[in-house]
């Protein structure tokens, strides 16, 4: 009868609803004064099982009265032991545990304003971290432990001044709200990107977003949180008004912030900020600032702004100032720092380094440098811009590519012949600081035809004579022919806009010998800046 181990099995077990069919057996039994054991041991006996308890739980030796003449078992149990214990079957067993039976209540009321009721307002309390919304009729319900009881309650709804009450019963009197007057200045109708997101939309419950509307004013500072599900958890719908110093989501968390670590197996959304680290399967969603680093198997979204790192299995967008890292794409509004991707990075304003596999987009300015595979944009160019395709409204500073589309630069098509060549074709583009050459030629001796790359810059010598120093790189179509280095230097005079004049030396390095020479010919510009 006092086998521990059948104990711990139903204290377990305890939580677990089986069928009752031991303690409603009928049972007859006269006893008077006697011990507790012996009228355990004779319920045993009719009842066909064997009691398994604590030790510690009931004092056998004491003396009991009981009289019952085909009566169930449960009401035996009840005239013996009152609602001291419980009574759990498993198997061939049934368990006695102790009472744990607080008693509950419905506080319920109205909330009206002058015109009638008042619906979609939160009830909460700021210390029991309980929240409800009022129906269409302002009626509200929370359910209470009694013995909390007095405590107060406080109603927030948007255009309304919060209110608070103590609570010292089950029908508190009815509320009645007032308007709150806002200075017209001082109204500010503000896009909320968070709430509006798509994955706010679909996880986060409609009664959860109206929460975080209407309670503006109160947040708490938790150690942790420990969720399922946006409103499933240790904070329940109070968690979008939670600081957490932890956070665990099994699937997905909605916070007010972090301060420390928040880790979730699908998603994190946050409408304050994170200091330090915030990390999730699929997605993390940040309305306000990211001070430390964020991770996402597939997207990162920070609107305030992120200072530390961002990193991300797809795409990242941010407001800036940090650094982002994706394996497919990132977004930023203002970012200093670091911004690399596989595929696209854009950013509105940038300062610092913007590297991608494919294209870098700049909306406004870019001060530092640009990295592409293939396409480099920008609205004004104050850096370095590298890739196979550059673009820049306006440039102060240096494009290297095979095409510079620079909107206040130079770009010319010019035809000349050399001791080296019987005609030379040449596309240049960029401005004056440094320019790409395209070349493609042909030898006086043979019919071999020569590409080449190089680069220009251009110098202003007086009114109308400028110079050019060149470099371009000479390539053989036919692996035995040798490649050549050739530096020139020419003037250039304007003929008749926009055809310019160009003449003057060269120095060519071949694999086994050098060679001074000349060329001379036109260029038509068809793109040039103002002086």
């Amino acid at each position: 009868m006092k086998n521990w181990l059948v104990t711990f099995l139903g204290i377990l077990l305890s939580g677990t609803l089986f069928a009752q069919k031991y303690v409603d057996r009928k049972v007859s039994l006269q006893a008077e004064r006697e011990p507790l054991r012996t009228v355990l041991t004779e319920l045993e006996k009719q009842g066909g099982f064997y009691f398994s308890y604590d030790s510690k739980l009931l004092k056998l030796d004491s003396i009991v009265s009981v009289r019952a003449n085909q009566q169930t078992l449960r009401s035996v149990l009840h005239t013996l032991f009152q609602e001291r214990f419980q009574f759990k079957e498993s198997g061939e067993h049934l368990v006695i545990l102790p009472t744990n039976y607080e008693k509950y209540i419905n506080v319920t009321g109205q909330v009206l304003d002058d015109t009638g009721p008042v619906d979609f307002v939160s009830v909460y309390s700021k210390d029991l971290l309980l929240v409800t919304l009022t129906d269409e009729s302002g009626l509200y319900r929370l359910k209470v432990k009694e013995k909390i009881l007095p405590f107060t309650l406080t109603f927030s709804r948007l255009g309304y001044k919060d209110t608070s009450i103590l609570v010292t019963n089950s029908h508190p009197e009815n509320i009645r709200l007032q308007a709150k007057d806002y200075l017209l200045q001082e109204v500010r109708i503000q896009h909320n990107p968070i709430e509006r997101s798509f994955l706010s939309r679909w996880f986060v419950s409609k009664k959860l977003r109206i929460h975080s509307r209407n309670i503006t004013h109160f947040f708490v500072n938790t150690p942790y949180q420990l969720s399922l599900f946006p409103g499933v958890g240790t904070q329940g719908r109070m968690a979008t008004k939670s600081i957490n110093k932890v956070s665990l989501n099994t699937t997905g968390g909605y916070t007010s912030g972090t301060e420390g670590v928040e880790l979730s197996g699908a998603f994190n959304i946050t409408r304050g900020d994170v200091r330090y680290v915030q990390a999730a399967g699929l997605f993390n969603l940040v309305e306000g600032e990211m001070k430390g680093g964020q991770f996402s198997g597939a997207y990162n979204y920070v609107h305030g702004g992120i200072k530390g790192v961002q990193a991300a299995g797809i795409g990242n967008q941010s407001s800036g100032k940090g650094a982002q890292l994706s394996g497919l794409f990132n977004k930023a509004n203002d970012l200093k720092g670091f911004q690399a991707a596989g595929f696209f990075n854009h950013s509105t304003d940038f300062a610092g380094l913007q590297m991608a596999g494919f294209m870098n987009i700049v909306s406004n300015s870019l001060e530092g440098v640009q990295v592409a595979g293939f396409y480099n944009q920008t609205k004004e160019l104050r850096g370095v811009q590298i890739g196979m395709v550059n673009r820049a409204k306006r440039s102060s500073g240096y494009s290297i590519g095979l095409l510079n589309l620079i909107g206040n630069g130079n770009a010319n098509f010019s035809l000349g012949t050399s001791e080296f060549l019987v005609w030379n074709a040449s596309l240049k583009t960029g401005n004056k600081k440094l320019y790409t050459i395209l070349t493609l030629g042909k030898e006086w001796k043979t019919e071999h035809i020569w590409p080449g790359v190089g680069l220009g810059r251009e110098l202003t010598i007086g009114k109308q004579v400028t110079s050019l120093l060149e470099y371009v790189h000479y390539m053989s179509v036919k692996e035995e022919d040798p490649s050549y280095h050739r530096f020139q230097f020419m003037l250039t005079y304007p003929a008749h806009f926009p055809l310019q004049i160009m003449a003057g030396p060269s120095f060519t390095l071949e694999p086994d010998k050098h060679t001074w020479g000349a060329q001379a010919g036109l260029a038509w510009y068809f793109r040039k800046k103002k002086s």
